[in-house]
């Protein structure tokens, strides 16, 4: 039995209306952290990989930044940075990005849910929204920031890159006596 847990709900996730109805403590207290818990593992994933990403940067910018640029190295991510696991870097990520705004306006009863194929699920609510229901592991899981969690991660992986290669020039230039400011 795949079970959820947030903040103190232990709730089963073996079917999508479990799944959905497990977000609900997580919906009346507007805890992202909590939210975290009931995503889709596809988007776990991807804040899982930010957050390891943001920790090489921070890994790299220590070592090879100049103090003055390390700021820097996080370009818009500074914030998110500071993240202490994955669950704080998802509500981090959910107060900038006003995650939760169509989760409240459309959350609500199960009216209807229609399989999409075997691994996925489409909840219609009392109050007329659609949510995508995912299942990976035998857990069902919220899917409705996948796709904007993919493109932050991308994002992120390619700031790595940068980051990566700035720190390189940095050593370089240290290595070849030069004063990095």
């Amino acid at each position: 039995m795949a079970v959820l847990i947030a903040g103190c709900v232990t709730t089963d996730t073996t079917s999508p209306d479990g799944a959905f109805a497990a977000i609900a403590p997580c919906m009346d207290k507007r805890d992202m952290r909590c939210l975290y818990f009931g995503l889709d593992r596809e988007s776990q994933w991807s804040v899982q990989t930010m957050h390891r990403t943001l920790g090489k940067i921070r890994v790299l910018a220590l070592r090879s930044y100049p103090e003055n640029m390390r700021d820097s190295a996080y370009g818009s991510w500074r914030h998110e940075a500071a993240a202490d696991d994955p669950p704080d870097l998802f509500a981090r990520f959910c107060r900038r990005n006003q995650c939760m705004a169509r989760l409240v306006r459309g959350f609500g009863a199960v009216t209807r849910a229609t399989p999409v194929h075997s691994d996925m699920v489409q909840i219609d609510t009392t109050r007329g929204e659609r949510f995508e229901m995912s299942r990976a592991d035998g857990r069902w899981g919220l899917g409705l920031y996948r796709v904007e969690l993919q493109q932050a991660k991308i994002h992120l992986l390619d700031r790595l890159r940068q980051v990566e290669k700035n720190a390189r020039e940095y050593d370089q230039q240290r290595t070849a006596g030069v004063e990095v400011k």
